[in-house]
């Protein structure tokens, strides 16, 4: 009888020390704070602030996702979510995953007059 009481007040412990130590992110579940930048004619672009890791001195990592502008003719469209890696000393960036996807992350791409991704890349490097 003793010891059942000492295992109950052991298992109490353990769960109340859990529940004191967990990260937050684990107990209130997965929270994003998309930020939106600036909008254009081909649609809208957020990253997610609370995913941003720095991985080497130059190098970062975060969730974006990418909504086409809907058109007239074609109403229906699908969120695009990327994972990607960004070089902010070069502003260059690798999608490391599209729609939770792996992409074969080779070389170094160039926003290419791509407004939503060089807002994306300026707005992530400055956090």
């Amino acid at each position: 009888m003793r010891f059942y009481n000492f295992y109950n007040l052991l298992n109490l412990i353990i769960i109340f020390s859990l529940i004191l130590y967990l990260p937050n992110k684990v107990i209130a579940g997965d929270t994003h704070h998309w930020i939106e930048v600036k909008s254009t004619q081909n649609g809208r672009q957020w990253w997610d602030q609370n995913s941003l890791e720095k991985t080497n001195d130059n190098l970062i990592s975060i969730l974006s996702r990418y909504e086409p502008r809907k058109s007239f003719d074609n109403e229906s469209y699908q969120e695009i979510s990327y994972n990607m890696i960004i070089d902010c000393s070069k502003r260059l960036y690798k999608d490391k995953s599209v729609n939770g996807i792996k992409q074969k992350v080779e070389k170094w791409n160039t926003p290419h007059g791509d407004s939503l991704i060089d807002e994306t890349i300026k707005s992530a490097c400055s956090h």
